[in-house]
């Protein structure tokens, strides 16, 4: 038994080699049309070489050609169309194959990549209480443009549990999805009228969710033009959980934010974002980009410290739902106030409050966390609360380091502008205009037509790793955050994805709304439904130059003048009533006075308990 093992092994190597052979020439044969190109052959050495030759030799000597000039010439376009042949069949047998390994590869990542952002939304659920399911599940219904009625039915059926108030929404859809708005907006004003009782309620479960329902309830449906609003920090929160080794520095909502990313990114879709040039005197550029480069580290700063907030507030909420003593019991009080993060709290408006509810409960927590009587599931929990708060504390630090760097540039540029003539602005400096102010150049980021491909390979690859590992195996949590950190880390070989500037302009526009996947469409419907999806996203390069406009206003004292409306307009789509707008607001409205408010610091916890913590551990 063990030779014939033996030669079992030693065989299927050289099986497997003979085979790919003999597929590539197969295939290279099938590409090649062999009747026409015997037939184009025949032609071009016939009829074509004959009457070419007689008529370009009639012409140089008044005769016509010998048959063996004739034979000589059909000989020689005979010879070099085979060996063109020969090329041809060589290129497909090597090259030409690969090229349909790409096609391959990106049909499989338009076939797998869906099904990933499925399971990652399911296994979210999982995850949550039951109440949690309803409003993560809630939100994921009422924010697909292509629900039905009866989805939108019941997501309202599961926030309110009122049958009249569920029956009401469907009405709304049925007539709005129908384009017969007056009898939506009758209805409409039949359903607001029930949903008034539940305004406040909606409002503290979610303020995502209670915006959707009141956006239904208005007869009006989420637009897949706008697109979706990403949940800021999840790149710089998957790169920091690859760097550390620690996947609980990222949540479940990151891994479903970087599949929508890469499936954007391989259907082509490109970020924009704006570099700034200063023009002018040294003292002026300097401090100009002194001030630029200050604003820029302290926005990284607080970004990173939102998303340090982000992922300890939902790691409080998880915690809270353990019935277990312990954390638990404690938890209880918190988990009200932070429910609002559950349903993809995508922008942390109110970072200061969620702070102090975070540092409030921490403290709580901690205080009453007994280590003797926890078990030891407990203590690692406790473990990992108490390492995500430090990571914040050292975040909120960084942030008011930068935010002094920020306020002492600031007063610099101040300075350099009241020692100038107050009456002389900045201005925009356009292509071909000289003088002192800042010019506009505008950048993009995102996979070019060469990097495509191969990142569609390495992708393709990964995924089919990821579904073999998992072909007999439930997914777990981690599973697909590592899944996560391996595709990102591929998209980092081709974009600088580490640059916070680059993660600030894919993150400030919306995602397409990637929330009418079906497990059976087709390969070719998944690829250009998902084409169609991302393309017809709408271009945010106008939201980028009036948060840019608005941020040169504020700090650098620019003032926009008619002259630069038709440039704005025409070469970055600006909205013309906006730009009008900002006419009113140049450097009349600017005051040397630095009122940005100073971040609240984050207090140390207890010593006690957390060596405790450390001691158990």
């Amino acid at each position: 038994m063990a030779s014939f093992d033996e030669r079992t092994d030693l065989s299927a190597p050289a099986y497997s080699l003979t085979d790919s052979i003999l597929g590539r020439v197969r295939g290279a044969a099938r590409k090649e049309r062999w009747g026409r190109t015997f037939l184009q052959i025949a032609w071009t050495a016939g009829p074509v070489t004959y009457l070419a030759l007689q008529g370009g030799y009639y012409i140089g000597y008044g005769k016509s050609a010998p048959i063996q000039v004739f034979f000589y010439f059909a000989g020689y376009t005979v010879i070099a169309a085979v060996f063109a042949l020969a090329v041809r069949f060589l290129y497909n047998m090597t090259r030409g194959s690969e090229k349909d390994a790409d096609r391959l590869s990106l049909q499989r990542v338009f076939d797998l990549l869906p099904d990933r952002i499925i399971e990652v939304r399911d296994l979210q659920l999982s995850g949550l209480d039951p109440f949690g399911r309803k409003v993560l599940g809630a939100k994921y219904l009422l924010e697909n443009p292509d629900a039905g009625a009866e989805a939108a039915a019941t997501a309202l059926m599961d926030l309110t549990g009122d049958k009249e108030i569920a029956a009401a929404m469907r009405d709304v859809e049925v007539y709005r999805r129908y384009g017969l708005m007056v009898r939506a907006q009758e209805k409409s004003t039949v359903l607001k009228e029930h949903l008034e009782q539940y305004r406040d309620f909606l409002a503290s479960t979610s303020e995502e969710v209670s915006k959707l329902v009141w956006l239904r309830a208005a007869g009006m449906g989420p637009s897949r033009r706008l697109g979706r609003t990403r949940t800021r920090g999840f790149i710089g929160r998957v790169l920091a959980a690859a760097e550390a080794d620690n996947l609980n520095l990222m949540s479940l909502v990151d891994v479903e934010e970087v599949c929508i990313l890469v499936f954007e990114m391989i259907c082509g879709r490109r970020y924009p974002y704006f570099k700034l040039r200063y023009y002018g005197d040294k003292a002026y550029t300097e401090a100009a980009r002194r001030l630029s480069h200050t604003r820029r580290e302290y926005r990284a700063s607080v970004f990173v410290r939102n998303s340090r907030i982000r992922v300890l507030a939902e790691r409080l909420y998880a915690a809270s739902d353990e019935k277990k003593e312990g954390i638990r019991g404690e938890a209880k009080k918190g988990r009200k106030a932070i429910r609002r993060v559950l349903a993809s709290f995508t922008q942390i408006r109110s970072a200061r409050i969620l702070q102090e509810m975070i540092t409030e409960e921490m403290d709580r927590l901690v205080r009453n966390f007994n280590p003797e009587k926890s078990g030891k599931s407990e203590i690692r929990r406790m473990r990992t609360l108490v390492e995500l708060y430090r990571q914040l504390r050292r975040s909120a630090s960084r942030v008011e380091k930068n935010y002094q760097a920020f306020k002492g540039a600031w007063e610099r540029y101040a300075r350099v502008l009241e020692g100038r003539n107050s009456q002389v602005p900045v201005r925009l400096i356009k292509p071909g205009e000289s003088g002192w102010g800042v010019g506009l150049h505008l950048r993009s980021i995102g996979l070019g037509p060469r990097e495509t491909l191969p990142a569609a390979r390495l992708i393709e690859e990964r995924l089919e790793e990821f579904s073999l590992e998992h072909e007999e195996s439930n997914i777990k949590a981690n599973d697909q955050k590592e899944l996560a950190v391996s595709l990102l880390q591929i998209l980092e070989r081709f974009i600088p994805l580490g640059e916070t500037q680059v993660q600030r302009a894919i993150e400030s526009t919306n995602s397409a709304y990637l929330t009418n996947l079906k497990r059976e469409l087709s390969h070719a419907a998944r690829e250009s439904w998902g084409l169609s999806l991302v393309s017809g996203v709408a271009s945010p390069v106008r939201e980028s130059i009036h948060e840019t406009l608005r941020g040169l206003i504020e700090f650098d004292r620019l003032q926009v003048r008619e002259e630069d409306i038709p440039y704005l307009v025409e070469r970055f789509s600006a909205d013309p009533e906006y730009l009008k707008g900002l006419l009113f607001e140049g450097p009349g409205g600017w005051m040397p006075v630095f009122d940005l408010p100073e971040p609240p610091p984050v207090p140390p916890l207890p010593d006690y308990p957390s060596k405790a913590v450390r001691k158990s551990s």
